[in-house]
């Protein structure tokens, strides 16, 4: 993989370009949580720049998600580059990789996971991940303004704990 390639494209901004060279590079990986990860983030991109184009977000919120965006990215590059590294350990099973996260989330033992689910588990525990993140910055924009948070906030801070609760729901009737 050519990863400091893609590296620079992401530090001159370019990317969706960085994203595409990825996702031609992992086709022969047989990691389909890497490609779908991918495939999210590249969803993603062009949401939130198909919404700042239409003016429907703020800057400040499209440079936020788009960094998360870079971020993810990143850590899926890295991700990649270890299991195309030689003597890399891979898991025996499809679904034993995420085995770990599920158990951390719904304290149900799965062992190996069916394999037909995997996709939706995978997905779920994405959703997860962005609504864990919309709960701390709520948490954080409610600890700036105290006792006097607007309702608006308190009222994020609820829906994120019930997104985050029905995720779980979701993933325990998966396994």
């Amino acid at each position: 993989m050519n990863k400091e390639r893609i590296k620079s494209l992401i530090a001159a901004g370019r990317l969706e370009k960085a994203i595409k060279m990825a996702m031609e590079e992992i086709q022969s990986i047989e990691d389909e949580q890497l490609r779908n990860g991918l495939l999210l983030q590249s969803a993603r991109l062009k949401r939130i720049l198909q919404e700042k184009n239409m003016g429907t977000v703020s800057a400040e919120q499209s440079n936020l998600e788009i960094n998360q965006i870079t971020s993810g990215v990143l850590s899926l590059i890295d991700e990649i580059e270890t299991i195309n590294q030689p003597g890399a350990a891979k898991p025996e099973k499809p679904g034993q990789a995420l085995a770990g996260k599920v158990f951390s989330l719904t304290g149900i033992k799965a062992g190996t996971l069916p394999p037909q689910n995997i996709p939706q588990i995978t997905h779920q525990l994405q959703l997860y991940e962005i609504s864990k993140t919309n709960l701390e910055q709520a948490e954080l924009a409610s600890a700036k303004w105290g006792e006097l948070a607007p309702p608006i906030i308190m009222h994020r801070i609820k829906e994120e704990k019930q997104k985050l609760e029905a995720i779980i729901d979701e993933i325990k009737k998966l396994i």
